[in-house]
Formats: C-alpha cells, sequence, structure tokens
C-alpha cells in the first residue's frame, strides 16, 4: 500500500497569517498555481481512491488532482484541520504552539482518535492501493505520526511543517508499518509558489 499525502494549495488567509482551523479558506492565486502544479505530477501516477478533508480549500485541491486520475472524491470529515476554537479567524500568536489547548479547541488526542477511525478504513483496501490523501497541516502531522508510530509530542514536532501543495510518500513495508518515501517535497513547485 501506498499513502500519497498532499497538503492543500496556499490560502488568502495562509498568505496573511490568519488561523483557519476548521473556518473555510479561499485558495489564493498563488494557491491556485500551487494545486495545478501538483497536479502535474499525478498524470503518470496510477491512484486508485482519494480522499479529502471536506473544507473546501481541500476539496479544491483534491478535486484539481483526482481529475488528472478521474478519479471520484471521497469527502471525509475525519480529515479536517483542528478545530482551533476562539483562535480560529484571528492572527497566529508569536508564541504559536501545536499543542496548547487553546480556549475551545480541539485537543491533540481527539484528532489523534478521530484519525485511528480513518485509518481502520484505509486498512481494509486493498494493500496494493495507491490512496491519495489531501488534508491540512496539523492533520496531515498527527497522520503521519500515527502511521509511524510516533506518539510522544517531540516525535511529531520532529516531523516537521508541510508545506501548501507539498507531496509526501509512505509505503507499507512486509512489517505491515510504514516507511517515508519523501516528505514534504516542493520539487514541483517553482520559487514563486514557494
Amino acid at each position: 500500500m501506498k499513502l500519497i499525502l498532499v497538503r492543500h494549495g496556499e490560502t488568502i488567509e495562509n498568505s496573511n497569517g490568519i488561523c483557519q482551523g476548521q473556518r473555510e479558506g479561499r485558495l489564493s492565486k498563488k494557491g491556485k498555481i500551487q494545486v495545478e502544479l501538483t497536479a502535474l505530477q499525478f498524470e503518470d501516477i496510477s491512484l486508485d481512491v482519494c480522499f479529502t478533508s471536506d473544507l473546501k480549500r481541500a476539496v479544491e485541491t483534491a478535486e484539481v488532482i483526482a481529475n488528472k486520475s478521474g478519479l471520484r472524491v471521497i469527502e471525509e470529515p475525519a480529515l479536517r484541520e483542528r478545530n482551533l476554537g476562539e483562535l480560529q479567524g484571528r492572527a497566529f500568536p508569536k508564541e504559536w504552539d501545536l499543542f496548547n489547548n487553546y480556549e475551545k479547541a480541539e485537543r491533540i488526542d481527539d484528532i489523534f482518535y478521530r484519525l485511528k477511525l480513518f485509518v481502520n478504513v484505509i486498512e481494509r483496501l486493498p494493500q496494493e492501493s495507491t490512496i491519495l490523501i489531501v488534508s491540512h497541516g496539523i492533520t496531515l502531522r498527527i497522520l503521519l505520526a500515527l502511521l509511524l508510530k510516533k506518539a510522544r509530542r517531540e516525535e511529531i514536532l520532529s516531523l516537521g511543517e508541510l508545506a501548501n501543495c507539498s507531496i509526501t510518500i509512505l509505503e507499507r513495508v512486509e512489517s505491515g508499518l510504514f516507511r517515508v518515501i519523501e516528505y514534504n517535497n516542493t520539487n514541483h513547485l517553482n520559487k514563486q509558489c514557494l
């Protein structure tokens, strides 16, 4: 099984340092170009299924990529970004901390739980499947931590942030665990899109 993880294209809110969380964002002009450049990377890849967060910025990204493969996009609420409570719609604080329990924010443990349910879904797919997953920065990092059996704070932070429209590829090995083939690859984006 191969998993290809893509973070959505840049949004207007991303470019302005605004926390979106589970609010809808709007792809920026740069973000739309990033998505088109990313979609080109999938012209020669045979995908079996495409899952995406049901938030608009991820759905738009997934649809452009999936169209190259003629795939239907399956919207999956478990792939939504972390709900950051009262921080949503505001500028990120200078002391931004992924693990901070901001007022009314979703707990990291809750994200792990909903993503475990999603992993159960993909585990039932044929083991030769190539699966595209389009989601959000925090959600993808936690999904990676789950798949790579990295549950401690330091291990999750060591994964590093994912750039907009970056491509991360994991492959299942004989032991049943996943290994990283590519992480946060943005080579397909031109310098103006980074």
